[in-house]
């Protein structure tokens, strides 16, 4: 592992004490004592990891492909509506937009009416309720930035006539943001500058926030794991559960087929015996030649069980590092600006959460019809591009 320095002297957090009111200047410092700073020092370090992997180590994991899937697992699936719940991640911003509130909130023309991701959603839900009778329990993830806004979005709307007690809200944790000197720097004369901690926190914050005991509590066996910004994505697939209770599988997520074998794209695998995600051309080449092993890539569709949830809200997923584009102020007080990536958060991953257990589900869809995320205005995974598939599938 390279060793790197983490500079645990942050005095100059409090550069700008003069110039804050009382007020300010004690949120400030409660906000610089709640920093975990040998935790935040182990992270650092351990988040630079040069890891290798052997090929013979790698195996591949059983796929099953939709448009082969038999009615059987459908009628199966079809059971469990009672028992079945969504959680949507939706810490995200809508920077990339240009627009400053949270992403699920942004708001757009599709289908001739002004809608949103949220309101996407609450939709396909309020189907599932004409088609079956059950109302689903909806969790939305949020972030401490972004939570307060979100909430007041669902008020404004009286929650898209979705039945309030039916919707539960929950935070993920977050860090701090460090410069590529390793400091923890201001946001702005009063702030030191955090971010949400990544995807893979949210089975800690099911338990933190109290959501796994109350999953329990209403007998949830199953929690389809969501993107906000994947607009495409089937909110309960019979066909799905039916694999996952047939077939007695804990964790399964939804895959397409690798586009380009020669792209360093993540696929699945299995490693040294368990469920592993990662870009096998960087291990062999050899991988790439085959047309079926080896090809699932990840789609941010994912299904858990609820003895999966218990088990991985007890376990410590590894942090990355994920390099960012932020304005900030330096510790030498000048500006540094968001133009190129000028500082580093931590994360962790959903898809890590996989590798602790046994066995893995990958369900092969048809990508064109339920990925359509939102990433930007225009182009590849763009707004443009999500709004024309939806047009097409949901009238």
């Amino acid at each position: 592992m390279k060793k790197e320095t983490f500079k645990i002297d942050n005095s100059h957090l409090l550069s700008y004490q003069n110039e804050l009111s009382k007020e300010e200047y004690w949120q400030l410092k409660k906000e610089i004592f709640q920093i975990p700073f040998h935790h935040l020092r182990k992270i650092y370090q351990n988040s630079y990891k040069d890891e290798e992997y052997s090929a013979k180590d790698i195996t591949p994991l059983k796929y099953y492909e939709q448009e082969k899937i038999d009615s059987f697992y459908s009628e199966i699936g079809l059971k469990y509506y009672n028992s079945y719940a969504v959680l949507t991640l939706s810490g995200g911003s809508g920077s990339r937009f240009g627009y400053d509130g949270p992403k699920g909130t942004f708001e757009f023309t599709i289908n001739n009416k002004k809608e949103s991701m949220f309101s996407l959603q609450a939709l396909k839900l309020k189907k599932i309720y004409k088609e079956t009778g059950n109302y689903l329990l909806w969790l939305i993830m949020t972030s401490i930035e972004n939570h307060d806004a979100i909430i007041n979005y669902f008020e404004k709307n009286n929650y898209f006539d979705y039945p309030r007690e039916n919707i539960y809200f929950f935070s993920q944790s977050e860090l701090p943001v460090l410069n590529i000197s390793g400091q923890c720097v201001l946001k702005d004369k009063g702030h030191v500058l955090k971010a949400s901690d990544g995807n893979g926190q949210v089975f800690k914050s099911l338990k933190t926030s109290g959501m796994l005991k109350e999953l329990k509590k209403r007998n949830i066996l199953y929690v389809e794991c969501i993107n906000i910004d994947n607009i495409l994505a089937p909110l309960y697939d019979s066909s799905f559960i039916g694999l996952m209770v047939h077939h007695n599988y804990l964790v399964g997520t939804k895959t397409s087929i690798k586009e380009n074998p020669d792209t360093n794209e993540y696929v699945f695998c299995k490693y040294k015996n368990k469920p592993f995600l990662y870009n096998l051309n960087a291990i062999d080449k050899s991988f790439e030649k085959d047309s079926n092993l080896y090809q699932d890539t990840f789609l941010g569709i994912s299904l858990f069980h609820i003895k999966a949830l218990e088990k991985l809200s007890k376990i410590n997923l590894p942090y990355h590092r994920a390099y960012k584009h932020y304005d900030y102020i330096n510790p030498d007080k000048t500006l540094s600006s968001r133009v190129e990536k000028n500082a580093f958060k931590f994360e962790k991953f959903i898809f890590d959460g996989f590798s602790y257990f046994d066995d893995l589900l990958l369900y092969r869809i048809d990508k064109e019809k339920e990925f359509a995320p939102i990433k930007s205005q225009t182009g590849p995974n763009s707004l443009e591009e999500a709004i024309k598939k939806y047009e097409k599938y949901y009238h």
